[in-house]
C-alpha cells in the first residue's frame, strides 16, 4: 500500500488560507490605499528606525485568524489538508459533513464536528468545500447567509453552482457580511452581470479568482503528476521497491 500525496488537494488548502488572510487584512483595500500614493493622507518622509508612518490612512477592520472560529462546510481530502496547515495558527476548527468522522480523526486533526446551522452561527470564517449535486445546488443562499454570524466572512472553494452569488452579493452590500472569497463560480468563465464583480472592484473586501486554486507551475506540472503515479506502478509490476510505502 502507497500513500501519493495529491498536490492540487495541497494547492487548494494553501489557496483557501491565502483567501482568508487576504479577507482578514482586507488586502485589497490596503494595496488600493498603497497605490494610489494620496498626498492627503499627511507628509511623506523618509523612515528610519524613529520615523515611520504606521496605518496612515487609518484602515479599520483589519482582523486577524488567531482566536478566530473557522467553519468547513463539506469535508474531504482539501478539508483536511486546510486543517493541517492551520493546526498552527490559533484557531478554533469546526467541520460538517453528512457522515461524522471517527473521533480519532477529530483529534488528530484538532477539530469538533458541529451541525450545519451550529457551524453557521459560529465561525468567523465559512469555508465552502462542497461538491456540487443537486442537493447542494444553490444551497448556500439568502437563509444560509442570514445564519451566518454577523461579520462573518465567506471563501468558496467547493463547486460553484453551490453559492447563490445573488443573495451573497445582497448579504455583502447590506454590510451584514464582512467579506467574501470566491474562485468557483455558477457562471464559467465569470460573466460581466455578475453582482460581485462590482464589489470586487469597489474594495467591498470582495476578492475573485478565476478557478486556479489547484493551479500549477505550467500547464504540464499536472500531467508530470500523474506520470509520477503511474510509474510507481510499474515499479510494483517489475518487482522494484516502490515509493512512499505504508505497508
Amino acid at each position: 500500500v502507497c500513500r501519493w500525496p495529491d498536490v492540487g488537494v495541497i494547492r487548494v488548502a494553501e489557496h483557501v488560507v491565502m483567501l482568508m488572510l487576504a479577507l482578514a487584512k482586507r488586502l485589497d483595500d490596503a494595496q488600493a490605499v498603497a497605490l494610489s500614493a494620496d498626498p492627503s493622507w499627511r507628509e511623506s518622509r523618509r523612515t528610519d528606525e524613529n520615523t515611520f508612518a504606521y496605518n496612515w490612512s487609518v484602515r479599520q477592520g483589519i482582523m486577524q485568524l488567531y482566536e478566530r472560529t473557522v467553519g468547513i462546510l463539506g469535508f474531504g481530502e482539501i478539508g483536511a489538508e486546510l486543517a493541517r496547515r492551520l493546526a498552527g495558527w490559533g484557531v478554533t476548527l469546526l467541520y460538517h459533513k453528512r457522515r461524522r468522522l471517527p473521533l480519532t480523526a477529530e483529534i488528530d486533526l484538532g477539530l469538533s464536528y458541529a451541525e450545519r446551522d451550529d457551524l453557521l452561527t459560529q465561525s468567523d470564517y465559512l469555508v465552502n468545500l462542497l461538491p456540487y449535486s443537486p442537493d447542494t445546488h444553490m444551497s448556500l443562499d439568502a437563509r444560509t447567509f442570514a445564519c451566518m454570524k454577523p461579520g462573518a466572512m465567506l471563501v468558496s472553494c467547493g463547486s460553484g453552482g453551490v453559492v447563490d452569488e445573488a443573495a451573497l452579493a445582497d448579504a455583502l452590500r447590506a454590510g451584514y457580511l464582512a467579506g467574501a472569497a470566491l474562485d468557483t463560480f455558477e457562471w464559467e468563465p465569470l460573466r460581466s452581470d455578475n453582482a460581485l464583480i462590482a464589489l470586487a472592484q469597489s474594495n467591498s473586501n470582495v476578492i475573485l479568482t478565476p478557478h486556479v486554486a489547484a493551479g500549477t507551475p505550467n500547464l504540464d506540472s499536472g500531467l508530470e503528476e500523474r506520470r509520477a503515479v503511474y510509474t510507481n506502478i510499474m515499479r510494483h509490476l517489475r518487482g522494484q521497491p516502490v515509493l512512499n510505502r505504508l505497508t
